[in-house]
């Protein structure tokens, strides 16, 4: 920081996100529930395929079966004969 202070130069936000994005290591990413007062902050859920973040497990696998079905499962369409009269109860 001292560097761009001394050389009296602006640089444009973009630049400066490119230089720090460009080298992976030369950052750390931390994603977490800001915690509520004397508790501890409520867990995250990363869906696999994509490792997007979620606040309940419900909504990460809700994501994952609508948009990452078939990367889990072989969907195939099949024609089923068409059963006419369904009768479970019996006189």
């Amino acid at each position: 920081m001292d560097r761009l202070r001394s050389t009296v130069r602006t640089y444009q936000l973009f630049e400066i996100a490119n230089l720090i994005l460009e080298k992976p290591e030369r950052y750390v990413l931390v994603i977490q529930n800001k915690a509520k007062k004397n508790e501890s902050p409520a867990p995250l859920y990363y869906s696999v395929p994509d490792n997007l973040p979620f606040e309940t497990e419900d909504a990460a696998v809700n994501h994952v079966l609508t948009n990452h079905l078939g990367g889990f499962f072989d969907i195939e369409e099949m024609e089923m004969p068409f059963v006419k009269e369904l009768n479970l109860l019996t006189s």
